[in-house]
């Protein structure tokens, strides 16, 4: 039972549970030191792409039966369906578990989902209702590698645009390295700091804030 605890644990669920258990210390220190509310939700993808999958499923299975045609030996007629079928769904599942459907996705349709899918967020996770317009959502997606800041009206008219702006770009960037599970812990505290300058923690109402990440993997 053992062996097969130890098979089951693979290298990317003990990196990926490791990342977590980071983010949660990380998040419980910015929170301590600033008197606005955090939530951090980190999502392995935003939207559908069934449609990308199946396209390119569908032309997996068709270039396929161009080949089968352009064999020089026979093939039995009733194997034809069969062959085209398996490709498909081989085509289908490559891309569905793959980045692959990320690649074939127009950039804007990306961007587009990931920012309808964070307002939502916003709202699902009540940071728009944070003590004196505090609130503060990071949202990240992890497929389309794409970050989404959303900031209550508070902390747009405290924080000057110009640091606020890059700390966020460089958080939209850190997402995109290599390691970017590493890159984006980094990239929180220029954000933390910029919020403990201008927002400092208040003990008299600690308990009105919200600690809050969240993972749907």
């Amino acid at each position: 039972m053992v062996r097969w605890q130890a098979w089951l644990d693979s290298r990317g669920r003990r990196e990926q549970s490791a990342f977590f258990q980071a983010l949660t210390v990380c998040v419980a220190g910015l929170q301590e030191q600033t008197a606005a509310s955090i939530a951090v939700v980190v999502r392995p993808v935003s939207g559908q792409y069934r449609d990308v999958t199946f396209l390119f499923g569908s032309v997996v299975s068709w270039l396929g039966l161009v080949v089968i045609l352009l064999l020089p030996h026979p093939i039995h007629v009733y194997m034809v369906p069969v062959d085209v079928i398996l490709l498909f769904i081989a085509g289908s599942w490559l891309c569905a578990a793959t980045r692959l459907r990320a690649w074939l996705t127009p950039r804007p349709r990306q961007r587009r989902q990931v920012k309808t899918a964070a307002h939502a967020a916003f709202f699902e996770e009540a940071t728009h209702h944070a003590p004196d317009e505090r609130g503060v959502l990071i949202y990240w997606s992890r497929l389309e590698r794409r970050v989404e800041v959303l900031a209550g009206p508070a902390i747009l008219r405290t924080i000057p645009m110009k640091e606020w702006n890059a700390a966020v770009f460089a958080l939209r960037g850190a997402v995109r390295q290599r390691d970017g599970g590493a890159a984006f812990l980094a990239a929180l505290q220029p954000i933390g700091e910029l919020l403990a300058r201008h927002f400092p923690p208040d003990t008299t109402a600690k308990d009105r804030h919200a600690l809050l990440w969240r993972s749907e993997r």
